[in-house]
């Protein structure tokens, strides 16, 4: 709250990290609400960076061993595709951060927000 000289008050401000919906959903600032039973576990996390590995292979794949340009349309394809494997793992790792520890922001330099910044997904 902020006061005025004369002990009035003047603005109220809440904060709140975390919410609980009526449907049983949770939230978090700047994250989708999900149910309980969707906090990813770290398996999800490791098959989806398995999926980013095995898609940029496959890209790799057809520049090196295909002799394929940027802007042929199966690279083009490919790596569409890749960065929509990066943003479902960024995604997951964010939930996993938020979701799946004491408050989600254990880490100060990788938290969901950090990692969810500049993605364009």
């Amino acid at each position: 709250m902020v006061h005025f000289s004369a002990g009035k008050v003047l603005k109220r401000a809440l904060l709140f990290d975390s919410w609980a919906f009526e449907d049983g959903r949770v939230g978090r600032p700047l994250l989708p609400a999900i149910f309980p039973s969707q906090v990813p576990v770290q398996d999800d996390l490791l098959s989806a960076e398995e999926s980013v590995r095995t898609q940029a292979d496959a890209v790799r794949a057809l520049k090196v061993r295909d002799g394929l340009g940027n802007q042929d349309p199966r690279v083009v394809s490919a790596v569409q595709r890749l960065q929509e494997l990066k943003c479902e793992a960024a995604i997951i790792h964010a939930l996993l951060l938020a979701y799946a520890s004491k408050d989600g922001l254990e880490d100060r330099v990788q938290n969901p927000y950090n990692i969810l910044q500049g993605l364009q997904c």
